[in-house]
């Protein structure tokens, strides 16, 4: 998210049309990305699905 100037939660939230609350417990392993969610995320973070799962705990490193 730094490498992107994005700072807060809040300024993810505004950029992928996703609560704030929800991107925060995505971020600390609380709940896993919906499939609808996955394809936003991974534009505005400019990761691959795969990359994201990882990062969230939703999906195991190699």
């Amino acid at each position: 998210m730094l490498k992107l100037d994005i700072s807060t939660y809040e300024e993810l939230a505004e950029l992928v049309g996703i609560d704030r609350g929800t991107i925060s417990r995505y971020f600390r392993q609380e709940r896993r990305p919906t499939t609808g969610a996955i394809a936003p995320l991974c534009e505005v973070l400019e990761v691959s699905p795969e990359t994201l799962l990882i990062a969230l705990g939703a999906l195991d490193k190699k």
